[in-house]
């Protein structure tokens, strides 16, 4: 399956100050941006970080001995400190973990970067599913491979020209549809070092027997729905831009 990348959608989570004073030291002393070259140069390294939250975990221990040696004060501005730190560090790690993403074209090295630095990322974008695969196949030709849906299927590729990941081709740079019965094709006389985009559709055939009620399967599921008459024609609509159901984009650097 190809990987739809969706890199604004990396969002590296900030410190709650309002959490539980144990996890915010916990979330402090977890900080390894050490081990993350990219890292090397945000504003609260380790050792801040770690003094940091060492010293909320000092400042809060005393404020709960019997008598407290620290006012409750005290442990509101180590909280403070902690947390303006942490979400500081947590924005900086954000950018640079989007921009190695999108420079090497695979929004899992920004994942990466973030989750060995020990920083959480909301809702951590997984793979988006698409029944299409689209790979170099030799200098300026890919290949596109389609994961079968049935027999008589039509599969309706179209791709064009853009500027950068996650970039949709304008109009005027999509190319003819690439339309075809067959889940392997050969794309040549791209150019080379490009960025190109492609997305996929798929009919399936008009069924010539009375509703059985079957249920239709997954992968069914993903062709584009079919409006007909008692006729079996099948319907289009000229008011709209695409009668088909695409899925989403893939961007692929061409060699």
């Amino acid at each position: 399956m190809a990987t739809g990348i969706q890199i604004s959608n990396l969002i590296v989570l900030k410190m709650n100050a309002k959490g539980k004073v144990a996890d915010l030291v916990q979330q402090g002393l977890d900080q390894d941006a050490s081990s993350v070259t990219e890292l090397s140069g945000i504003t609260h390294n380790d050792v801040a970080m770690h003094g940091l939250a060492t010293t909320l975990l000092t400042v809060n221990t005393n404020y709960h001995r019997n008598p407290p040696t620290a006012t409750k004060n005290a442990v509101t501005i180590a909280i403070g400190n902690l947390a303006d730190a942490y979400n500081e560090n947590a924005a900086e790690i954000q950018i640079i973990a989007r921009k190695e993403a999108k420079s090497a074209g695979d929004v899992t090295v920004g994942i990466d970067i973030v989750e060995k630095a020990n920083y959480r990322l909301k809702d951590v974008p997984g793979p988006i599913e698409i029944a299409f695969k689209v790979e170099n196949d030799g200098q300026g030709a890919v290949k596109i491979s389609t994961k079968s849906i049935g027999q008589g299927t039509i599969y309706i590729r179209e791709f064009g020209k853009t500027t950068g990941l996650e970039v949709v081709p304008p109009l005027a740079n999509r190319k003819e549809l690439l339309v075809s019965g067959e889940t392997e094709i050969r794309l040549e006389d791209l150019e080379r070092f490009t960025m190109y985009a492609f997305r996929e559709a798929s009919i399936v055939p008009i069924s010539r027997k009375a509703d059985s009620a079957t249920k239709l399967t997954e992968t069914e599921k993903k062709a584009t729905p079919s409006a007909i008459t008692r006729a079996h024609r099948r319907i289009y609509s000229a008011n709209v831009e695409t009668n088909y159901e695409y899925s989403p984009w893939f961007w692929l650097m061409v060699q």
